[in-house]
């Protein structure tokens, strides 16, 4: 117990350290503001063309270990005692948008003509 208690004593006793008020900032020039503003913007684009190809080559393994799923599933389907069956892919995909406008027109004419 000793050396919980020199334990405790030691970091409840430390105080905080002083904060001071900022030093005011000095204003950045527009050549320096352009520069910053350039450099985020560039290491902005260069991150999203490097998550397209990280999420490009996460698809094509996805698809790759679908497709052999698949073909051990019908390689399977002679000793299984349940037939093989195709299961669709998992991932849930929208309708085109021109489908859901047409359903959201369609809904309300049916409010109009039902007040």
């Amino acid at each position: 117990m000793p050396f919980l208690a020199k334990f405790l004593r030691r970091f409840i006793s430390v105080s905080a350290p002083a904060v001071s008020a900022p030093a005011p900032t000095q204003r950045l020039g527009l050549d320096t503001q352009w520069a910053k503003l350039c450099a985020f913007l560039t290491a902005s684009h260069d991150r999203v063309h490097e998550t397209r190809r990280y999420h490009t080559a996460a698809e094509d393994q996805l698809d790759a270990a679908a497709y052999a799923l698949g073909e051990l599933v019908n390689d399977l389907a002679t000793v299984m005692t349940m037939p093989a069956r195709h299961v669709g892919p998992a991932i849930y995909q929208l309708p085109p948008p021109a489908a859901v406008g047409s359903r959201v027109v369609i809904a309300r004419r049916r409010a109009a003509a039902a007040a």
